[in-house]
């Protein structure tokens, strides 16, 4: 069991619906393994620690560069303003962690990490346990948690909403140690 820093990935369409994609995601790799249209190889993309729901949120979408208006590279002329997103990026408390403008407009879809914090995870895979046995341990734990099959790692894994409990803990360490 180990613990890491672990948030939801949502969308963020250009009409201003923000859709669940995937579940549970790495921070860092927020938006790194999603396709979407706006998304093409040559894109600017910025990353940036923001508010969403009065909550810390991370953001990354594609952006128009100065400059760049009506050159085949831009995503403006491509694609539509994306409202919330460049919002999000311009709130005063925002950090960019990367993209080289800071006064720019969003175009197309982007993507949101919410509810970032730091999970405790149990994985299939340290024990070489199969999807019943997985099911078994799930049944027997009381912390609230969800169990996600073939998850980030492709492996079944449990994510822990908060410290496991006491209990939960001589249960795994009895039956795994």
């Amino acid at each position: 069991m180990w613990n890491t820093k672990l948030g939801f990935r949502h969308i963020i369409r250009t009409d201003g619906s923000v859709t669940e994609h995937g579940g549970l995601t790495w921070v860092f790799r927020c938006g790194d393994d999603i396709d979407l249209p706006n998304w093409h190889p040559g894109t600017v993309k910025c990353n940036v620690r923001t508010v969403y729901n009065g909550r810390y949120a991370e953001v990354v979408a594609t952006y128009g560069v100065p400059g760049w208006t009506n050159s085949p590279c831009d995503v403006s002329n491509h694609f539509p303003l994306n409202p919330l997103a460049t919002g999000l990026i311009h709130q005063p408390d925002a950090r960019w962690i990367s993209g080289r403008h800071r006064k720019v407009c969003c175009y197309g879809d982007a993507v949101l990490c919410t509810d970032i914090r730091t999970r405790w995870i149990f994985s299939a895979w340290q024990h070489a346990l199969d999807e019943e046995e997985m099911c078994f341990v799930d049944d027997n734990l009381t912390t609230k948690r969800r169990l996600l099959r073939k998850s980030i790692d492709g492996r079944s894994s449990i994510f822990f909403d908060d410290t496991p409990n006491e209990d939960d803990l001589v249960y795994l360490v009895m039956r795994f140690a």
